[in-house]
């Protein structure tokens, strides 16, 4: 049990008990669970900003297209957005953001 995380105090706990650690061994489940999808998510961030060149202070679900340059503004706009939509807003927003088309005069850059 130690290998698995339970500190000393909690395998006592449970020997004590003379109970099967059921509780223990389910809340400690809930937490890995909780940190492996953290994990991901922030493995998914990452990814976009390797392969897409995202912005480091922009959450993956509006990272604009590889090729847009944004201005401070269009950032600012951005990071406020992150604060006021839930997780499914933002990936909505973001697929708006992504996929405007090119205006004349837009700043872009080429990769």
């Amino acid at each position: 049990m130690v290998d698995l995380g339970f500190s000393l105090n909690q395998i006592a706990e449970t020997v004590d008990e003379g109970e099967h650690p059921g509780r223990a061994l389910r809340t400690l489940d809930a937490e890995l669970a909780a940190t492996i999808e953290r994990l991901q998510r922030a493995r998914l961030e990452l990814a976009a900003m390797i392969d897409l060149r995202a912005p480091a202070d922009l959450p993956a679900e509006l990272t604009p297209g590889e090729a847009t340059v944004l201005s401070e503004t269009d950032r600012s706009l951005l990071l406020v957005m992150t604060r006021l939509m839930s997780g499914e807003q933002l990936q909505a927003y973001g697929a708006l953001v992504r996929n405007l088309p090119d205006q004349p005069g837009a700043r872009r850059t080429a990769r």
